[in-house]
């Protein structure tokens, strides 16, 4: 998506200087702004859909496997009773291009600490909410926050 949006902003820039110039073509500088930004466009719907397949998560009876990355592939797994809180449903601008939302995710690796982590565009977004549902039926009820008249 970053690619994406740094082409469009080098051809917008591109266009407007050439404006600003009659017309003048810039020569070898103006042609390599053309080439960077045609190559991030052509890139970036492949680099969307890519992103889209690498990233999901596998879930077990007892617990979520979290994956993500390509080159940089991690490979996570929490614990229903580790989940602090609520998942939450997150759809950033990217997600709208491939129909995808995530998930974030509350949990605590140890006694003190609450750690975040995100199941980046892995699913429709009707298929996320059905999953972000089915994962707060499965904390713990002494890990849902009580709430009363006074909330």
């Amino acid at each position: 998506m970053k690619a994406f949006l740094i082409a469009a902003v080098l051809t917008v820039v591109a266009g407007l200087v050439s404006r600003l110039l009659g017309g003048v073509i810039l020569g070898a500088p103006a042609l390599l702004l053309a080439a960077i930004a045609w190559i991030c466009f052509l890139v970036s719907p492949v680099t969307i859909l890519v992103k889209s397949r690498t990233n999901g998560a596998d879930f077990y009876e007892y617990g979520v496997e979290i994956k993500s990355g390509f080159v940089r592939r991690s490979i996570q797994f929490v614990w229903y009773y580790q989940i602090t809180e609520a998942p939450t449903y997150v759809r950033s601008f990217a997600d709208y291009f491939t129909n995808t939302a995530s998930l974030r995710i509350h949990y605590n690796p140890s006694a003190t600490t609450v750690e975040r982590v995100e199941i980046a565009g892995f699913g429709s977004p009707d298929e996320v909410k059905w999953i972000g549902g089915y994962l707060e039926s499965r904390v713990p009820p002494e890990r849902i926050v009580i709430r009363g008249p006074w909330t």
